[in-house]
């Protein structure tokens, strides 16, 4: 039996296929076919995001774990390359449905921090460059959050030592958690 895989090296990609010896009837048609899906996701992930995991946010106040969040992974961007850099940002009461593709912003990360913070107390938080861009982030970010969003109370402030690495990131995909930790992904988009 032939099996498709991926080599992933630096970002580019290679299908290879690797032949083993099995008793015939031992793989079902359905089991071939989940093989073959696995190495054609790898190939498109090996230079974009498949190949990392989300999980849902936590807040410091006891809030329930049940509410639905997106988990959104960014990605280093510069000069038109992917970078090695990697972080997520998280969207409690994410408000859009299955199959939409956000506009989400490209973030310029930096020493200073935007919170936004709901009614309750989950919270949107973000890192850049500026609070200029803290602000536009959140602004952008609150749209996605549906009702739960008004009346949020943002805050903004630099980080004590300053000495975080200045970098531009670009979102990737977007998890969706429709019962935040209690269940597993509900549904991804690629951006």
């Amino acid at each position: 039996m032939d099996i498709p895989y991926v080599e992933c090296k630096d970002g580019e990609a290679t299908q290879k296929t690797m032949t083993l010896e099995v008793r015939v009837g031992s793989v079902t048609q359905s089991q071939k076919d989940s093989l073959a899906k696995s190495a054609q996701l790898a190939l498109k992930g090996c230079s974009s995001s498949s190949n990392v995991s989300t999980f849902p946010d936590s807040w410091a106040s006891r809030i329930p774990d049940e509410r639905p969040q997106a988990a959104i992974y960014y990605r280093e961007w510069s000069n038109g390359k992917w970078g090695k850099y990697t972080c997520s940002v998280h969207i409690p009461y994410y408000s859009k449905p299955k199959g939409f593709k956000p506009t989400l912003p490209t973030i310029k990360k930096g020493g200073y921090f935007g919170i936004l913070k709901l009614k309750d107390n989950s919270q949107i938080y973000v890192n850049c460059e500026s609070i200029q861009e803290c602000k536009r982030v959140i602004s952008m970010l609150k749209g996605f959050t549906g009702t739960e969003g008004k009346g949020a109370k943002a805050k903004y402030g630099e980080f004590g030592d300053g000495d975080l690495k200045k970098v531009t990131v670009k979102a990737v995909r977007l998890d969706f958690y429709p019962k935040g930790k209690s269940e597993g992904v509900g549904w991804s988009v690629d951006l």
